[in-house]
């Protein structure tokens, strides 16, 4: 067996029609190993005829044990289907914790400031939610890309409160 190292940077471009949106696209950058630890740092736009997304990760492996990685993210995001206009932005910072292969369980604090406008009154609201989300995976599949045996099971629950006192 001949192991290389992967190259540090990719970039990805996507393009795409769906019925509710129309043409959309997407442009990601990612570097791997960004310190010389594993660390994941990924930019990503997506647009489309309705929406746009700015999002940025990092993921930091084995953060302090084995087995548990530092996730940091930030969106802003604009949305303008009929219904409603929306901008936010949002902030997490979370653990992942890997027990065994295949399973993790990850949880973390999130932020989320957005501006929501509909489109009929005109009435306009402001959110500031603060969240505690959390997800767990279960993967016994035997093939990750292409399974014939086994299950998948996912669990994600995000209890959230309104800092702005809207109901």
């Amino acid at each position: 067996v001949i192991v290389n190292e992967r190259k540090h940077r990719s970039i990805e471009v996507g393009v795409r029609y769906r019925t509710d949106e129309g043409p959309g696209g997407n442009v990601a950058w990612e570097h791997r190993n960004f310190f010389g630890r594993g660390e994941r740092v990924r930019a990503e736009l997506d647009v489309s005829a309705i929406a746009g997304f700015l999002t940025g990760s990092f993921r930091k492996p084995d953060v302090w044990i084995r087995d548990l990685a530092l996730l940091t993210g930030l969106e802003l995001a604009s949305e303008d289907p009929n219904a409603y206009e929306s901008q936010s932005a949002t902030a997490r910072v979370g653990l992942e914790r890997r027990f065994r292969e295949g399973m993790t369980l990850t949880g973390g604090l999130a932020f989320r400031a957005a501006q929501v406008e509909e489109s009929t009154s005109g009435r306009q609201e402001s959110f500031g939610l603060v969240s505690v989300p959390a997800l767990f995976n279960w993967d016994r599949s035997d093939d990750r890309l292409d399974p014939t045996r086994g299950g998948r099971l996912s669990l994600e629950n995000e209890p959230f409160v309104d800092t702005f006192g809207n109901d």
